[in-house]
């Protein structure tokens, strides 16, 4: 890499025409010296790429842009040449060359570069070719622009081809209907090549006049460059075309001496040495001269001589042979391409070579030698391949084609690259309708509306929309492009670019489905989620978040999170909040529960866990809030700690239930005391069974009653008969009364109505409201049916049971009675003993 002289800088900055710059690529910033600013014709220089691409003739910038990319890519020094359009309207002529450092990675960091002014070297060629092409006569003269496809012709051309000087310039038509059938495909692939390969051609073919007669054409020119690396076409053709019919039918020489000869010595654009037989230089242009440099006098020498001065063995001797050939023989050389060594000018040097056997005025033979020195657009040839096949590399990886638009004639030119996008045959012709119809209908409209806005406003034309391929492909793409002006304001072409965007498309589609997904997944958790930055304000937080804390994403976000309503009803609780985010922001995990407000001054305990988001520096991004609502756990806990006191209570009020059982049976029948506690526990137990499997919440009156007559549970329905409607007892009610219903089964079974198969058990149970309001319960046992009753005449454990016992429990009140039908027993409770 050549390192930059700030004093050489400054040599050339004082140099009219000159200037020079540097690019920092990776910051898109430009730094031009005074002279720069200055050659541009600018007060202020532009401060970034796109800026300076502003002032790039129009004409050039697709070309400039496409140049830049291709240098950005690979290389360690460039240069190429443009016109720029000045604020004050004038066009200029610029040469750019530089050199590129570039980073470990290979990036291109910056150029650095020089400016030239050529405009007057073009000017200069531009006239001598006008002069040219306007003295010689007996020659036409061509000129025909590649890329707009545009021929000029002089007056000469047209009195060869035998044409109205007002015949529309359609080579395609005057090649089918003109030329000669056998020579028409020599032709076009002549045409073709030409297009591409810079340097020079020659080619004779036959073509017929209006009449019919065949005449016979020399057509010499060369393809000037440079090669545009986006179309691979060169720049413009110019040549001659010379009737040599005569010559054809008579000698194959051509006469040197004659008018017409020596024109197109004079204004042959390449190098031409007449040779005679005694080897003596007897003529040569101007082009030749130059390439001979400066040796003096040229006419009269021997031409070997001449050869060995500038050339070396074997090279020479090869030469001269050749000449001898064609001298002795007639025979033409055609194409001899040398590269070899300039002994004057040690640098090698690329030369087409041809020799034609010529008639002299003496009437002798000699030898005309057309050479072309090549050396200069061979190199650039090559840059420019290379450059192509970078430019044309980067292009393919980001599929990008070029398109021209006129928009008088409505013509357009499409670049291989965008074929190759739109998936058609290059060979298929472009055309506005063709796009548009390839264009999704859903997008169709919205191109066409940016067009017209685009050429109505001078604006630049920026869409994205889709294309259908032949195959049924959709591709996304992203189209650029801008109006070109005439000076009046008219509108007169568009040129632009286009991009397949569809992998970004794609990516930016998965990123928002993610985007949309992960905020689903967020809004249906059933934990309160959220973002914070640094200074604890909201940047983000979940739907269940905002519905728990009844706000709205918007009178949220951006706002301290302490100051929010669900938290800054306690200052205290605010507080604590503040200091947890505080300690977050520091990196540490934060997990504390706390008490949030709710819509209608409501409370929820949130457990909430503060964890910080580490860059890879170490330092804290943004805070991750998120939370559950365990309310529920700590009411749970609440009840929890309520039952073991309640189960404490209860277990303390069982055993003092056990100790009156056991004490009352031993004191009124010691001798039955074992079977009758056992009896009385079990009842116990399945009043305890029913407590549970209702986690103490009460017992079903209907279900107690059952399970205390499981053991005649084949009489339920047809001699016990269940009566009253779906009531709930309490807990304490449900042990005694438990008790009591197993005492009334074990009578009637033993003594009884079920003692008998006659007798029958009615057990009936209401719920009343008294006058007063409250509700009242009545439980009442009747037998019948059974065998005669007569009042017992002392009370056992059993009568304890089913009067104090019930009757002590709930202050209620309880009523024996043993009239000779059948037992009964009627319970009366207050709403003490009733579930709500």
């Amino acid at each position: 890499m050549i390192e930059k002289d700030p004093d050489m800088d400054r040599v050339l900055d004082r140099i009219a025409g000159c200037g020079t710059y540097e690019w920092h690529v990776l910051e898109n910033r430009l730094v031009w010296s005074e002279g720069l600013t200055k050659l541009y014709g600018l007060r202020q220089p532009p401060s970034a790429e796109r800026s300076f691409l502003q002032l790039v003739h129009p004409g050039d910038r697709i070309r400039i842009e496409a140049e830049i990319s291709s240098f950005l890519e690979t290389g360690d020094s460039y240069e190429h040449e443009f016109r720029i359009v000045r604020p004050d309207g004038h066009v200029r002529y610029i040469h750019d060359r530089g050199t590129i450092e570039r980073d470990a990675d290979g990036r291109a960091r910056l150029l650095h570069g020089l400016n030239v002014d050529v405009t007057r070297a073009r000017e200069i060629q531009a006239m001598e070719q006008e002069a040219r092409l306007g003295t010689a006569r007996g020659i036409g003269f061509y000129e025909y622009d590649v890329a707009q496809a545009k021929p000029w012709w002089s007056e000469e051309m047209f009195q060869i081809f035998d044409l109205p000087p007002e015949w529309d310039l359609d080579l395609d038509r005057l090649t089918e209907e003109r030329v000669h059938p056998e020579d028409r495909a020599r032709l076009r692939g002549l045409q073709k090549t030409a297009h591409r390969r810079l340097g020079p051609f020659e080619i004779e073919y036959r073509f017929f006049q209006r009449d019919g007669e065949v005449r016979w054409i020399r057509d010499r020119g060369e393809t000037v460059g440079p090669l545009d690396p986006a179309s691979g076409q060169a720049w413009r053709i110019r040549g001659t075309i010379t009737d040599i019919t005569e010559s054809k039918r008579t000698d194959p020489s051509t006469p040197a001496g004659s008018e017409t000869f020596r024109q197109v010595i004079e204004g042959a654009p390449f190098g031409i040495c007449v040779i005679d037989a005694e080897f003596r230089l007897v003529q040569v242009s101007a082009g030749g001269a130059k390439a001979f440099g400066g040796i003096t006098p040229l006419i009269g020498c021997d031409y070997r001589e001449l050869l060995r001065a500038i050339w070396s063995e074997p090279f020479v001797s090869d030469v001269i042979a050749r000449i001898r050939n064609t001298l002795d023989t007639g025979k033409t050389y055609r194409d001899l391409l040398a590269q070899e060594h300039r002994r004057d000018r040690d640098a090698d040097e690329t030369y087409a070579w041809t020799l034609e056997q010529i008639r002299l005025p003496d009437g002798l033979p000699g030898v005309a030698c057309y050479f072309y020195d090549l050396s200069d657009r061979t190199a650039q040839e090559a840059a420019l391949r290379e450059s192509e096949e970078r430019l044309h590399l980067s292009h393919e990886a980001a599929n990008m084609g070029a398109w021209d638009f006129d928009l008088a004639s409505g013509n357009v030119v499409w670049t291989p690259l965008l074929y190759k996008l739109l998936g058609l045959d290059p060979a298929t012709p472009s055309s506005t309708d063709l796009f548009f119809e390839m264009i999704h209908p859903d997008d169709r409209e919205t191109v066409e509306a940016e067009l017209v806005r685009s050429i109505e406003t001078g604006e630049n034309f920026d869409v994205v929309f889709r294309v259908r391929r032949p195959d049924g492909d959709i591709r996304h793409i992203a189209g650029r492009g801008r109006v070109i002006r005439y000076e009046g304001g008219r509108p007169v072409r568009m040129i632009g670019v286009v991009f397949d965007v569809t992998e970004r498309h794609r990516m930016e589609r998965q990123t928002r489905d993610s985007a949309e997904r992960l905020r689903l997944v967020l809004d249906n958790a059933v934990a309160f989620i959220g973002t914070l930055d640094l200074d604890g304000r909201i940047v983000e937080a979940n739907a269940m978040a905002l519905e728990t804390g009844g706000v709205g994403r918007d009178e949220v976000i951006g706002q301290l999170a302490w100051e929010t309503y669900g938290w800054s009803y306690d200052p205290e609780v605010a507080r604590q909040l503040r200091a947890s985010i505080a300690r977050a922001a520091t990196g540490e995990v934060v997990r504390y529960d706390a008490v949030a407000r709710t819509p209608g001054d409501g409370r929820v305990t949130v457990d909430m866990l503060l964890s910080p988001i580490i860059n890879d520096d170490g330092s804290v991004r943004e805070i991750v809030v998120s939370g559950f609502d365990v309310t529920e756990r700590e009411k749970a806990k609440e009840h929890t700690e309520f039952l073991m006191r309640e189960i404490n209570h209860r277990a303390k009020n069982t055993l003092s239930l056990v100790q009156a059982i056991a004490r009352q049976i031993w004191q009124t029948d010691a001798g039955e005391f074992l079977p009758r506690f056992e009896g009385r526990l079990r009842a116990l137990a399945h009043s305890h069974d029913l407590l549970v499997k209702d986690n103490w919440n009460g017992v079903r009156l209907g279900e107690l009653v059952r399970g205390q007559l499981a053991h005649f549970e084949d009489l339920v329905g047809t001699r016990i008969h269940l009566q009253g409607p779906r009531a709930a007892i309490t807990a304490e009610a449900a042990q005694t009364l438990g008790m009591a219903f197993h005492e009334l089964a074990t009578n009637a079974g033993k003594y009884g109505a079920l003692s008998q198969e006659t007798g029958h058990v009615d057990i009936v149970w209401e719920v009343a409201k008294t006058a007063n309001g409250d509700r009242r319960l009545t439980v009442c046992w009747t037998e019948r049916d059974g065998p005669l009753v007569e009042a017992p005449t002392r009370k056992g454990f059993g009568s304890i049971v089913l009067d104090r016992l019930v009757q002590g429990a709930f202050s209620g009140e309880v009523e024996l009675a043993y009239p000779p039908e059948g037992f009964r027993w009627r319970f009366t409770c207050s709403d003490e003993c009733l579930m709500d």
